[in-house]
């Protein structure tokens, strides 16, 4: 073979591995851009992990189910540990490295953070909070909860109806002091009076200063607006100084932590809670709630079926091959009673999210 006729055939030959290469990272790149990228901001560790576990088994659910055919999501989690600054350094990971065009997040402080920071870089956020006013951020902040403000409302007239007097201790971030303000207004509208208030932060151990102020005060009953952890340190060092009243707690309260935590002291304790309904003739969701209880041997908690709704919503738009975080967010505007396990979904401006109605649970 001459040695021209080589040089050619070695030329063609590369072309052809070059082509294959090309044509090989082309498909896989097409097929990863079809893909939609979800960063899951989650307290996955830390003393308020239980909030970042339920959601994040809700989330494995759902994927299992919209992934089966082809895969339409996926999921980055990242760790926030309960803590702002270290959700918003794992958001900027996720937006300017990871690309992802959707963020979901858990605790009111959290996600009070990110709102800024997604409105900012259009990238839609899913809060999984009761924080008031959330969605005022701006066109690409959702959130999938009820309002503190009007759980707290009625909180106070549950209150209002039974006693006269309260000291309210609150975490100061926003579901705290919503709730608190929306309990001191409607127990007021009864004719009650809140004697004593007083702030903590969400690091905070030792109450005996704030809950010695409440026992001059005497008052009929206790609201602690606080994450569950603070709140068990508020309830046992509160029965140590001898304040044996009825106790009030926040939303969130419903953790096996919670019970566990306080033990015998747990009796009594009054907090609001949603449940989930078993009673749906929808057969897709009927399976996914004997899916999960067989799986994990109980019943499906609310945090969990609102990440699962979320998923499945998504991937609902998704699948219409909607997958910029634009058209995404034209889309989420435009749903109405999509049903869910947590309830029927209907984003509306200017506040969108769907509302859950409020049970007072005596543990």
């Amino acid at each position: 073979m001459k040695k021209t006729t080589k040089t050619i055939l070695w030329v063609v030959i590369i072309f052809i591995i070059i082509g294959g290469i090309w044509y090989t990272t082309a498909k896989k790149q097409s097929a990863e851009e079809e893909i939609v990228k979800i960063g899951a901001i989650l307290p996955l560790t830390g003393k308020n992990a239980e909030w970042g576990e339920k959601p994040q088994k809700g989330i494995e659910l759902a994927l299992e189910e919209v992934n089966k055919n082809k895969e339409l999501i996926k999921i980055i989690y990242e760790d926030s540990e309960g803590n702002s600054e270290k959700a918003v350094s794992a958001a900027h990971k996720l937006i300017n490295i990871d690309k992802v065009q959707i963020l979901m997040c858990q605790l009111s402080d959290v996600c009070s953070a990110l709102a800024p920071l997604a409105q900012e870089n259009k990238v839609i956020l899913i809060g999984f909070t009761h924080t008031p006013d959330l969605t005022q951020v701006g066109d690409y902040v959702f959130n999938l909860r009820g309002n503190a403000t009007q759980a707290g409302k009625k909180l106070g007239e549950f209150a209002g109806d039974k006693y006269k007097t309260a000291v309210a201790l609150y975490l100061n971030n926003p579901t705290g002091k919503g709730l608190y303000e929306g309990f001191k207004e409607a127990f007021e509208s009864k004719g009650g009076e809140v004697l004593l208030t007083e702030s903590h932060n969400r690091d905070d151990s030792d109450f005996r200063t704030s809950l010695t102020k409440a026992r001059e005060k005497k008052p009929e009953v206790l609201l602690l607006a606080s994450r569950y952890q603070n709140e068990i340190d508020l309830i046992k060092q509160a029965r140590e100084l001898g304040l044996d009243q009825p106790v009030i707690c926040n939303l969130g309260t419903d953790t096996e932590s919670f019970i566990d935590g306080l033990e015998d002291l747990a009796e009594g304790i009054i907090y609001p809670t949603a449940i989930v309904s078993y009673d749906t003739q929808n057969t897709e969701l009927q399976s996914a709630l004997d899916k999960y209880q067989k799986k994990y041997n109980e019943e499906m908690p609310m945090w969990t079926a609102e990440s699962y709704d979320s998923i499945r919503l998504l991937a609902s738009i998704i699948n219409k091959e909607v997958q910029t975080s634009d058209k995404i967010k034209e889309e989420l505007i435009k749903i109405k009673d999509f049903p869910g396990l947590a309830g029927d979904i209907t984003f509306c401006r200017p506040h969108r999210h769907f509302f859950i109605i409020f049970f007072l649970i005596f543990v």
